[in-house]
């Protein structure tokens, strides 16, 4: 069996599939493109979706370097070289798909699917 793990294009994704983008000229891979390509194949595949989160409460923090390295794993590129209004924007965005605001926590939804493929 082969199990494949990925994203869907859902919620914080969404301005890493825009830099990619504009950067590579494509998006990246999710789950309904690997999905697909299953079905392309004539390949059956199962299905699961696990709900999980993701606290955002360093990437939110402007003054925090932590939050600069995060902030650029999650878009996908060097966000040192964004402007201050790039910078403000991208947090709004991340602020406005969260929940649980606190100076603790701001946990945003990160559902993960997993892709079974059987060998027939």
């Amino acid at each position: 069996m082969l199990i494949i793990i990925n994203d869907p294009l859902l919620g914080w994704l969404a301005p890493h599939a825009c830099i990619m983008k504009r950067l590579w000229g494509r998006y990246p891979s999710y789950s309904e493109d690997i999905q697909f390509v299953l079905n392309q194949c004539q390949l059956s595949f199962e299905r699961e979706s696990l709900d999980a989160q993701l606290n955002l409460i360093q990437c939110l923090n402007p003054d925090s370097e932590q939050g600069k390295k995060a902030l650029s794993f999650m878009v996908g590129v060097n966000v040192e070289y964004f402007s201050s209004s790039q910078l403000q924007l991208l947090r709004e965005f991340f602020s406005s798909i969260s929940s649980n605001k606190s100076p603790e926590k701001t946990i945003a939804p990160h559902p993960v699917d997993l892709l079974g493929v059987k060998k027939s």
